[in-house]
């Protein structure tokens, strides 16, 4: 079973090549939308923007606020109940590399 260390550790790799194409970009939006068309194209998960970057920033905020990462995806998993916690957990790993990379250091 995959702890979400793994998929953490697995969104990195998968994400490093192209976690610079997503760094910085000029809107919120932008970056939503790259994040977006980067989920359909490497897993073929589709997903709407703002959807994605709910759970990306979540993601980033998780270990900011003091909730783990388990139960962040928890709270994911509830505002969208339709997704599995694979899914969540895969965008969330993804979303880590795309939106704050500085949290695998």
């Amino acid at each position: 079973m995959w702890t979400t260390w793994n998929r953490v550790t697995m969104g990195a790799v998968t994400f490093f090549a192209i976690g610079s194409a997503l760094a910085a970009p000029a809107h919120a939006n932008e970056q939503a939308d790259r994040f977006v068309e980067t989920l359909k194209q490497q897993y073929g998960i589709s997903i709407k923007p703002d959807a994605a970057d709910d759970i990306a920033t979540t993601a980033c905020a998780a270990p900011l606020s003091g909730v783990g990462l388990y139960n962040a995806q928890q709270a994911v998993l509830q505002r969208y109940p339709k997704n599995d916690l694979n899914l969540i957990a895969t965008i969330m790993s993804a979303g880590i590399i795309a939106y704050c990379p500085e949290r695998l250091t």
